[in-house]
């Protein structure tokens, strides 16, 4: 249940240095270029430094800046990275600021950009360290030999690479802006420590905030965090059910809020398959999708494992297609970036549609679950235990029944797991939901569930034309 909606909003305050680009259908351009960019010259920041590591051991640094144990054993940490894992003939990264270059006698330089969040005991900026980028999984040999030697120290090195980037570039955090963070007892403590370490690299302020778990997907946060979302300018979430379907994140756009309401509460998921894909390459990809699905009046959903349900979707404005990169006011997604969706036509679907692999708060299923559907309502669950299970979970909960979403996944790096977030991003695959269409995704069924549920190796057709079919997008 990845959406975005954009609604009309008052003018608010914004920082002066570098206006956000134009909302809804602004040309991006190469922003893959323009995101190696902003992370190779992290030297603007006058805190960031750079390690310069030639073959034969030199070392450099700039600008002239406190030595303590700190900064020491991160030199250590980044020097281990250098002798272990890059040979002769090292790949160019895909991202970031590790470009090997050519110096005289055949000589290569990498540059390993490293932005510290302090610069001394005595400026009394804090004294969290971070790595913005170290990537070279287009070389999955090299990686995994560079993590064998290096353990946690890279996986704190990587997510500090992914939050830079999604703070810097995906949301695009200004020089005091106000960032809320919000976690809850299941996240991953690294993960918010990681995206608060970023915002203080952008000279931003994050506030973390952490509550309960929530019983159910969808369910509403207690009003003390509302109010820190909708004073909010940027707010990242990240707890272990979602709360992207709720009346909190209307509010918070309503306000003028950009960012993230769902996203995966493991930091190991930030930093492995989807969350690595380029989400500004995708987004050209949702676009088009968004366009197709925006001209359509009636779809048709099928899968070998026996779906096959006809939907309307006329008049209903695609979401998703943000893919997570929220630049201006109003602006909300999830993470990873990676659907384009849309709320059906109350009323309208009809057939049988069976989840299969994950679904939301249900978890990983061990056969199929069929919901057999008239008129845009579930009237019977079919399947094993599991359907017994759906069947308690929904009962007696206002709107459960409804058929509330068709999502299509547009990431390639998504993986097909037990996890629902990441799994309904698979390019080529196809979700629908139960429950809450409403709370700006564009429907009009109010409900305290929604509940997303997989369908693989499915052919979608939108007005007669094949729009998804053998694990591709096809326009």
């Amino acid at each position: 249940m990845t959406h975005e909606s954009q609604v009309e909003l008052p003018k608010r305050s914004r920082s002066p240095h570098s206006p956000l680009v134009k909302p809804r259908r602004q040309p991006l351009g190469n922003f893959s270029r323009q995101t190696q960019r902003v992370d190779a010259e992290l030297g603007q920041y006058p805190w960031a430094w750079t390690l310069a590591f030639e073959r034969r051991g030199e070392l450099t640094r700039q600008p002239n800046l406190p030595i303590d144990g700190r900064y020491l054993a991160l030199v250590a940490v980044a020097a281990s990275a250098h002798r272990a894992a890059w040979p002769v003939e090292a790949k160019t990264p895909r991202y970031g600021s590790l470009s090997p270059d050519q110096e005289g006698g055949g000589e290569r330089v990498y540059s390993l950009t490293i932005a510290c969040l302090a610069v001394g005991r005595s400026s009394g900026r804090p004294s969290a360290l971070s790595v913005p980028w170290l990537h070279l999984h287009d070389n999955p040999i090299l990686y995994q030999k560079r993590r064998a030697v290096l353990g946690g120290a890279i996986s704190s090195i990587e997510l500090a690479a992914i939050t830079h980037r999604v703070m810097a570039s995906y949301l695009a955090v200004q020089r005091g802006e106000q960032v809320v963070i919000v976690a809850d007892t299941r996240t991953d403590p690294a993960l918010p420590d990681a995206l608060a370490g970023q915002t203080l690299a952008l000279e931003a302020e994050p506030v973390i905030v952490v509550m309960p778990p929530r019983s159910r997907s969808g369910g509403e946060p207690p009003e003390p965090v509302v109010a820190a979302l909708v004073s909010a300018d940027v707010v990242v979430a990240a707890p272990s059910r979602s709360i992207y379907h709720t009346e909190a994140k209307g509010r918070a756009q309503a306000a003028g809020v950009r960012g993230i309401l769902n996203a995966p509460c493991a930091a190991g998921a930030w930093i492995s398959g989807a969350m690595t894909a380029d989400f500004l390459e995708i987004r050209e990809v949702a676009e088009r999708l968004a366009d197709r699905l925006r001209e359509g009046k009636e779809a048709r959903v099928t899968s070998p494992a026996g779906t096959d349900v006809m939907v309307s979707i006329d008049g209903r404005e695609p979401k998703g297609w943000l893919t997570g990169i929220c630049r201006n006011p109003g602006e909300i997604s999830a993470f990873p970036g990676g659907e384009v969706s849309l709320p059906p036509v109350e009323g309208t679907a009809s057939g049988r549609i069976v989840v299969e692999q994950v679904m939301t708060d249900i978890g990983p299923l061990s056969s199929p679950i069929t919901w057999v559907v008239e008129e845009g309502h579930v009237v019977s669950i079919e399947g094993g235990p599991q359907a017994r299970q759906l069947e308690e979970y929904i009962d007696g909960v206002a709107g459960a029944t409804n058929i509330a979403e068709l999502g299509i996944g547009t990431n390639p790096a998504a993986r097909v797991s037990t996890d629902i977030t990441e799994t309904k991003k698979r390019l080529g695959t196809a979700h629908m939901a139960l429950g809450d269409s409403a709370a700006g995704y564009g429907g009009q069924v109010v409900s305290d569930v929604h509940l997303d549920g997989m369908i693989l190796d499915c052919r979608v057709e939108v007005d007669g034309r094949v729009v998804v079919d053998g694990g591709r997008i096809r326009m």
